[in-house]
């Protein structure tokens, strides 16, 4: 005996997003220099451009947004992360380490040495890191 009444199983299909997928709740801030790969920033200011527009936010602001979402998402995939994080942080429970503190301190060197001028330049909306062009 078929089932004809027209009414299909299970979930129907979620609406299509039409707003960037960053947007979320607001969480407190912390400044950090972060130095990345040329491809990489370029990218992320084209990224930035359009949801600022589609978004109607500030450039800066949605920088900080997209930032934190793509890390807490890389965070929550690691799944090795997930596996050791309870043991590392109960060892790591010593004073807090800052980042760079560890035998490969030398690679953030340069952003260190750029000072505000990394952050500046990804804030106004101009790109691109202290190793990046206009330095």
């Amino acid at each position: 005996m078929e089932n004809n009444t027209g009414r299909t199983r299970g979930r129907p299909p979620a609406a299509p997003p039409t707003m960037p997928i960053f947007l979320g709740a607001a969480r407190s801030r912390v400044k950090m220099d972060v130095v990345m790969s040329g491809h990489t920033s370029r990218e992320l200011k084209q990224y930035v451009d359009w949801a600022s527009g589609v978004a109607m936010m500030p450039d800066d602001e949605v920088l900080i947004r997209v930032l934190d979402h793509a890390l807490t998402e890389c965070f929550r995939a690691d799944k090795a992360w997930q596996r050791d994080k309870a043991e590392y942080l109960a060892t790591a429970a010593a004073p807090q380490r800052q980042l760079g503190s560890n035998k490969h301190e030398g690679a953030a060197a340069p952003a260190a040495a750029a000072g505000d001028k990394a952050v500046d330049r990804a804030s106004n909306g101009a790109g691109g890191t202290a190793a990046g062009k206009g330095a």
